[in-house]
């Protein structure tokens, strides 16, 4: 098992960031979309300036995973905390860590950071066509609320599943 470091994104690792989700994201969904969709919702969930703008909101959150045996950028995640729910807006591992079960060490620090501020449940939405994303969740405890479809640049429409986990536990 991987031993992750978990780093607060900084505006100065922005770039960082960003390089590593070229390097986690694309590859990833190339297998659902064509180039230009593709180029479509990198560059809006990716740009430098709102993603600097991002996480110097309060109730946002982003960490760079490290590999602790090598110090290289390994994996990424962000959310944001609203009332008593938190939203899951991204988790990324990369390739060469997906059967380690980092994803599932992201999740366990997601959800204890939940607990941490009193949160009711976690929120997330996750591509319909992403089969192992959904399984994933699906065996963490997540549930599909509904069908979404996300109005994505340029009236491009994406079927996503809107999926919640409780975090309140009855005896």
């Amino acid at each position: 098992m991987v031993n992750p470091i978990f780093q607060p994104l900084t505006a100065a690792e922005v770039p960082v960031a960003i390089a590593l989700a070229e390097k986690i994201w694309k590859p990833y969904y190339r297998q659902f979309f064509d180039e230009r969709t593709l180029s479509l919702l990198f560059s809006g969930m990716y740009e430098l300036e709102s993603l600097k703008n991002w996480i110097q909101q309060s109730q946002n959150h982003y960490f760079l995973i490290h590999d602790s045996a090598t110090n290289a950028p390994i994996g990424y995640c962000a959310y944001s905390i609203s009332n008593d729910r938190l939203w899951l807006d991204k988790i990324y591992v990369s390739e060469s860590f997906r059967r380690a079960k980092l994803g599932t060490q992201l999740l366990e620090k997601i959800i204890r950071d939940a607990l941490q501020q009193d949160c009711k449940g976690i929120d997330l939405r996750v591509y319909r066509k992403n089969k192992s994303a959904v399984f994933f969740y699906l065996k963490h405890g997540f549930e599909i609320v509904r069908a979404v479809d996300f109005a994505g640049p340029e009236g491009v429409i994406y079927p996503d599943y809107l999926m919640a986990k409780s975090l309140i536990y009855r005896s």
